[in-house]
């Protein structure tokens, strides 16, 4: 028989793997590998070669490092922030200038 935890949980895991797995299950935890994989091979392929292909891959690390231990992802604070993290991975990896030229200037 289970008996009741005598510490309050908090009703959520502040993990984002663990919160869609326990949301969505198994197909949540796939698609949510294919998100990631989606997004390494997009900062792979736009920002290869160029200047700014450190920054890219410090802000991927930082949020998924983040996001690890965040809070409720429907949460509109937080929701927001991962839109505000994507966009500014993509902005990185949209800017001009490759590494070869920058460092012949």
């Amino acid at each position: 028989m289970l008996a009741s935890f005598p510490v309050p949980t908090g009703g959520h895991p502040h993990n984002i793997v663990l919160f869609i797995w326990l949301e969505m299950g198994v197909f949540g935890a796939l698609f949510l590998l294919w998100l990631f994989l989606r997004l390494t091979s997009y900062i792979d392929r736009h920002a290869s070669g160029k200047l700014h292909l450190s920054s890219a891959w410090a802000m991927f690390i930082a949020g998924i490092v983040i996001f690890s231990f965040s809070f409720d992802f429907w949460d509109p604070i937080v929701s927001l922030t991962y839109g505000m993290w994507l966009s500014m991975i993509a902005l990185v990896c949209q800017q001009s200038g490759n590494s070869t030229s920058a460092q012949s200037s």
